[in-house]
C-alpha cells in the first residue's frame, strides 16, 4: 500500500510542480493554499487513476482524510480489467481535458516554468 501512496503523492507534486511539501499524515484539507489547490488534487488523481488503472468516484476523495487514509480506501477498490482498460482511458482523458478547460490558469502555470 505504501507503494500507492507514494505515487498518489507524487502525482499530485508534479500537478504542484514541487513548490510545497505535502504532509501524508494531515488532513488534505487542511494543506490547501495558494500552492495546492483542490484542482491539483483532482488532476494529480486523474493521473493516478490512469497509472494503476484504479477507478475512482468524485465523491471517493474526502479532504478531510490524511492521504494516507485515503490510499488505504484506495486500496480496496478493484483495478480495471485489461478488456475494459481502452474505454477507462477515454473517459478518465476525458474528464482531464474537462478539468483543464475549467481551470485554464493551472495550465499556464505550468508553461510558465
Amino acid at each position: 500500500m505504501e507503494n500507492l501512496l507514494y505515487s498518489l503523492m507524487y502525482f499530485i507534486h508534479e500537478e504542484i510542480d514541487w513548490v510545497k511539501a505535502l504532509d501524508p499524515d494531515r488532513s488534505i484539507e487542511s494543506q490547501f493554499d495558494a500552492d495546492f489547490a483542490e484542482e491539483h488534487l483532482q488532476l494529480g488523481a486523474l493521473q493516478f487513476q490512469l497509472h494503476h488503472g484504479i477507478d475512482i468516484s468524485e465523491n471517493a476523495i474526502d479532504c478531510l482524510l490524511t492521504f494516507r487514509e485515503l490510499v488505504a480506501r484506495l486500496h480496496q477498490l478493484p483495478r480495471i480489467h485489461e478488456d475494459d482498460f481502452e474505454s477507462f482511458a477515454e473517459s478518465k482523458m476525458k474528464i482531464l481535458g474537462d478539468v483543464m478547460k475549467k481551470q485554464p490558469q493551472l495550465d499556464l502555470m505550468k508553461r510558465r516554468n
